[in-house]
């Protein structure tokens, strides 16, 4: 399949086996690139394939699927994408909510302390005022 929609995108673009040799950012040589377009290399390396469908305009994708196909997918991914970067937001969300609370708890027992220290402060001041109504 990846041949004939290589085959239709260089015949939308004009190009020429030539004119893709020479535009490859690979050196691929015009004859490998003929070999791939008709057939004779049936497996031809995937950064191969990459270069010439960037050469002929297409994504990737495009030279294994129709277009239909490959936007979907392309939106598949997309969507994919967006929930992992949700997925990692909301991570850092549940991490920052329990450091959060780690403070909160620190700051209630902090209070609980100068509660207790108030209270016994409070305790002292009664006892003090009684030793100084019985000196009176």
């Amino acid at each position: 399949m990846f041949r004939d929609r290589l085959l239709e995108a260089k015949k939308a673009a004009g190009l020429s086996a030539k004119t893709m040799a020479e535009q490859s950012t690979l050196h691929t040589a015009e004859e490998t690139i003929t070999r791939i377009l008709t057939g004779k290399i049936a497996d031809p390396h995937v950064s191969t394939l990459m270069d010439l469908a960037d050469i002929v305009g297409l994504a990737p994708s495009e030279l294994f699927m129709d277009a239909t196909t490959a936007l979907e997918f392309r939106l598949f991914l997309e969507a994919k994408i967006t929930n992992i970067d949700n997925s990692a937001e909301l991570e850092l969300l549940r991490i920052q909510n329990a450091e959060n609370t780690q403070q909160i708890a620190k700051l209630q027992s902090e209070l609980d302390h100068a509660n207790c220290v108030i209270k016994h402060q409070e305790k002292t001041i009664k006892i003090y005022d009684h030793f100084i109504k019985i000196d009176e």
